[in-house]
């Protein structure tokens, strides 16, 4: 085996032990690979024709290509599963915006909200894709809607209207509310936040608040912490009509 130089020796070296440490973690795995895949093409230039040479191109190769697949399964691959969850977000504040003009339709014909049921008896404004199944509230693609609207007589009109993921780990990873004033409301509804079930009709408002108060952010009725759709008010619920 041709002798290494003493240079040539510290290089190689130093990428192995680069390699050795890769498994330290994701924050620090990306500039790892990149320091073996360096030190070793130092190594190959330092180390002068011949075997050596040959050795520490194959180990920067290796390097190399390591990073590349940490690459696409760390940061491509969480990024497409990042922009398909946010499309499918986006769809359900879309359908929950589509509920909230049935409901002022309804509003207009019987003088009050009303509910998912009546609110797609006939079709003319909910599609049948939104009527109450079984468990008594719609699905539509992967999230679930429900409609409660306020039992007290002296607010016919006011409602709140919900969207969440049918399961976890599949589709969006939010809840969403809305009032008649499209105050728009938004919480984590992924595995590690509080677990996700069915909301209860004052989830999204303050602790002792009733359908028809202005939902605001912070803690709700259920115990997440609720924000507003992309961090401000709807141009409707500024105008509170």
């Amino acid at each position: 085996m041709p002798a290494l130089s003493h240079s040539g020796r510290w290089w190689l070296a130093g990428a192995l032990a680069l390699l050795g440490l890769l498994p330290i973690g994701d924050a620090a795995a990306p500039w790892l690979w990149a320091g073996a895949t360096t030190l070793a093409l130092v190594g190959a230039m330092v180390a002068g024709p011949g075997s050596w040479r040959h050795r520490s191109l194959v180990l920067a190769g290796v390097a190399g290509s390591g990073f590349m697949v940490w690459f696409v399964l760390n940061v491509a691959a969480r990024n497409v599963v990042t922009a398909g969850e946010l499309a499918i977000e986006k769809q359900a504040v879309s359908f929950l915006r589509t509920v909230l003009w049935a409901q002022d339709k309804h509003t207009e014909l019987h003088g009050r909200a009303g509910t998912l049921d009546e609110l797609t008896r006939d079709g003319t404004l909910l599609g049948p894709e939104f009527r109450p199944r079984v468990l008594g509230y719609g699905v539509v693609g992967a999230y679930a809607y429900d409609v409660f609207p306020s039992p007290d007589p002296r607010r016919p009109a006011d409602f709140l209207a919900y969207a969440w993921p049918v399961e976890q780990g599949r589709g969006g990873g939010r809840m969403f509310c809305v009032d008649r004033n499209e105050h728009l409301m938004m919480r984590d509804a992924r595995p590690e936040a509080q677990a996700l079930e069915r909301p209860k009709s004052t989830a999204c408002l303050a602790p002792g608040a009733a359908v028809g108060d202005r939902p605001e952010e912070g803690v709700g009725a259920d115990g997440a912490v609720w924000a507003r759709w992309k961090g401000r008010e709807t141009r409707r619920a500024k105008s509170g009509t």
